[in-house]
């Protein structure tokens, strides 16, 4: 038997990989009752085979005969779900020889955050001396946890002063469709329209 996999570049969290096993008989005779075990691993999602009988719970699929010297080919589409090197093995026996055949084949998943933030004031009009409260709300929107998420807040000096919180702070952690957030407080030192940015990035994701 081999195995392949039909993406062999960059491979996504969400992206679909498809499995192509051959399965040989080299022998001068039948082989029956070819019982195939290839089951959906960890970190992937069952999407669609090319085999009517295959099921997808137990991995199992069940082929009547192999005549010698012909093959018999099972394609298995999965959706990565998760980040990492994932494994796909398959197991092979027939009536005839019931030595357990096996390979695996490989797939380096890369991991997708999407990270959006959101800023908002609890004033846009304030006098000298009035303290602004700075909302920023950090959402992950891929389908990936993200790690090291470096906010970094950005002041006009000119018109404000930090009273309370850190310009550069770092959440530990987002899941995958979660949010945080960071508050900063400045006080207003000038008259005139100033802006406050932030800036975002994370392990996954440095943009």
């Amino acid at each position: 038997i081999s195995k392949t996999a039909n993406v062999t570049g960059i491979v996504f969290v969400g992206d679909e990989v498809t499995f192509i096993v051959n399965i040989t008989n080299n022998a001068r005779v039948n082989a029956t009752i070819v019982n195939v075990t290839d089951a959906v691993p960890t970190g992937f999602e069952f999407v669609r085979t090319n085999a009517s009988g295959y099921d997808n719970k137990t991995g199992l699929l069940t082929i009547p005969v192999i005549k010698a010297g012909e093959s018999y080919v099972l394609a298995i589409t999965l959706k990565a779900l998760t980040n990492g090197t994932l494994t796909n093995v398959v197991n092979v026996t027939c009536n005839e020889n019931d030595t357990v055949v096996n390979t695996t084949a490989d797939v380096n998943v890369t991991p997708v955050v999407i990270l959006t933030v959101e800023k908002t004031a609890d004033s846009d009009d304030a006098t000298i001396g009035d303290v602004i409260t700075f909302t920023i709300t950090v959402t992950n929107n891929g389908p990936s946890n993200a790690t090291n998420i470096k906010v970094k807040d950005v002041l006009d000096e000119q018109g404000f002063k930090l009273v309370n919180g850190t310009l550069e702070s770092v959440i530990p952690f987002i899941a995958s469709g979660k949010s945080a957030t960071v508050v900063v407080k400045v006080v207003t030192t000038a008259n005139g329209t100033y802006m406050n940015r932030v800036n975002v990035s994370c392990d996954q994701n440095d943009t």
